[in-house]
């Protein structure tokens, strides 16, 4: 069997989702949703291929929104101890 040359290699599953800085993880994770985007928006699927390229995309929205709210709970802290070391006269 022959591998569609544009199909992207990176598989959900391998995607860590904890302890990793993962920047360039999440790129790759919002170009695979673009691009699932484009072939279900070209309406060239059949219904296999249609169920296939959905359950990807929910598990890479599941993948950016876990990051994204590990960005903010970050933030957060960051922050949180930031405006915890300021006094009213170094921090307004």
């Amino acid at each position: 069997m022959e591998k569609n040359k544009n199909e992207n290699p990176l598989m959900v599953s391998t995607f860590p989702l904890e302890g990793e800085r993962g920047g360039g993880l999440y790129k790759e994770a919002m170009k695979q949703l673009e691009e699932i985007s484009r072939t279900i928006s070209s309406g060239e699927l059949d219904v296999d291929q249609l169920a296939s390229k959905l359950k990807q995309a929910k598990e890479l929205v599941e993948f950016c929104k876990q990051k994204l709210q590990a960005v903010e709970s970050d933030v957060n802290q960051i922050l949180g101890e930031s405006h915890a070391s300021c006094s009213q006269e170094t921090c307004q």
